[in-house]
């Protein structure tokens, strides 16, 4: 199914955040929560989750963006995907920089051989991405984003409910923009090479 892409989100303030930057060009996202699918009754609702985004639920949806509630997990879940060879959709992983060696060994220790090719600083492609409608791209923010955010606005996400929490992002974009934060805006481009 050209044109659809999962994210797996270290956490919701990244879901948010790409969700956000989405929403600006009006193009269709979901986001998956960690918590509801810690929550659901269902046998396997991660599975149903993406199944309904790449079948006729999910239609209108461009993006899926999964809130994997930590690091570890996100890596992990990546890694199960990838071993599927599924190319109906590409995909993006979004984590925090220190992270990176963890992410190495994960993915070595489970395909027996490394997978990451280092495209920029913090972007890196899977080594075997053949087809641009496969590529699966696996993007590092400098420290973290909460860190990243609460620098260049001065708040803390922490602090605050969801509602604040987006607020704090529209205004930590906008001045992502207006510096040319180099991270930033190749995150946007990296996002945006999956929207065309």
């Amino acid at each position: 199914m050209p044109g659809k892409t999962v994210v797996f989100c270290e956490g919701i303030h990244e879901a948010m955040l790409l969700s956000l930057i989405l929403d600006e060009r009006g193009i269709n996202a979901r986001i998956i929560t960690h918590d509801s699918l810690q929550n659901s009754r269902e046998n396997t609702p991660e599975n149903n989750r993406i199944n309904e985004f790449l079948g006729r639920k999910g239609r209108s949806l461009r993006f899926l963006l999964k809130d994997e509630g930590g690091d570890k997990k996100c890596v992990s879940s990546f890694i199960e995907l990838y071993k599927d060879k599924d190319e109906s959709y590409s995909v993006i992983v979004f984590v925090d920089a220190p992270v990176y060696n963890f992410f190495k060994e994960t993915a070595f220790d489970e395909l027996k051989r490394h997978i990451l090719k280092q495209e920029s600083e913090n972007l890196f492609l899977t080594r075997d991405s053949k087809s641009p409608r496969t590529i699966h791209r696996i993007f590092f923010t400098p420290i973290s984003l909460e860190h990243q955010v609460q620098e260049i606005t001065g708040e803390n996400l922490y602090n605050h409910d969801r509602d604040k929490q987006k607020t704090i992002l529209k205004q930590f974009i906008s001045e992502c923009r207006l510096r040319r934060i180099d991270w930033f805006s190749e995150l946007e481009h990296v996002v945006f090479a999956d929207a065309v």
